[in-house]
């Protein structure tokens, strides 16, 4: 089952969101990503949080429309949409595409919430990020970069070094055997081809530039 979560960054293209929202099983809002559904004219299935950044009239609005709620402390462990993350994983997930989960003011929740796709991946769930610009996601072992030609991609070391090796070429510059670290990061290769293959020992964050 595809599950959709709609955290509290920037808002991403409306059709978009709505494309992915109308084939996910679970659509879950994380907080203020409320504040966004509320002007895409969007009612998920759950909303979990503290909502302590969300307006009291947004979240009236969507307990007026009986929507389940999740509520949790503001002084907790997990941020919301690690929360939100959970409650897919627990309710039958199958796939997970995260948007909000970039830009906004707070730098510190973008990069909690690459870690929100590693909890996923950990237990076997596809994840990823998309914005109106970005693609991202975790790759490890087998994996495959599937986007336009000419489209940049970078490639970056998550949680300790890792070396990717494209399976057939595809990219601009060669990834043969490439040990990434935290000295040296795949910033700003190219897309050859629309599909391809790598295999990454350790793992990366692989963010895809997308064209308009």
């Amino acid at each position: 089952m595809l599950a959709v979560i709609a955290a509290g960054g920037e808002p991403p293209e409306r059709e978009e969101f709505l494309w992915f929202a109308e084939k996910a099983g679970l659509v879950i809002a994380a907080d203020s990503g409320l504040e966004w559904l509320r002007a895409f004219g969007y009612t998920p299935e759950v909303m979990v949080g503290d909502f302590d950044s969300t307006g009291k009239r947004t979240v009236d609005l969507f307990l007026g429309k009986h929507v389940k709620t999740v509520t949790v402390p503001v002084e907790k462990d997990d941020t919301d949409t690690m929360l939100a993350a959970e409650y897919a994983a627990q309710h039958g997930a199958s796939e997970v595409v995260l948007f909000g989960g970039t830009g906004g003011e707070r730098l510190d929740h973008t990069l909690a919430n690459f870690h929100v796709l590693a909890y996923l991946q950990n237990r076997g769930i596809p994840a990823r990020m998309l914005d109106a610009h970005t693609e991202i996601y975790l790759a490890q072992g087998d994996a495959e970069i599937c986007g336009s030609v000419g489209e940049t991609v970078s490639i970056m070391p998550f949680m300790g070094n890792a070396v990717v090796t494209l399976k057939d070429g595809g990219m601009k510059y060669p990834l043969n055997h490439l040990a990434l670290t935290d000295t040296f990061t795949g910033v700003s290769n190219r897309l050859e081809r629309e599909r391809v293959g790598m295999f990454v020992e350790g793992r990366v964050l692989v963010l895809r530039s997308r064209k308009a």
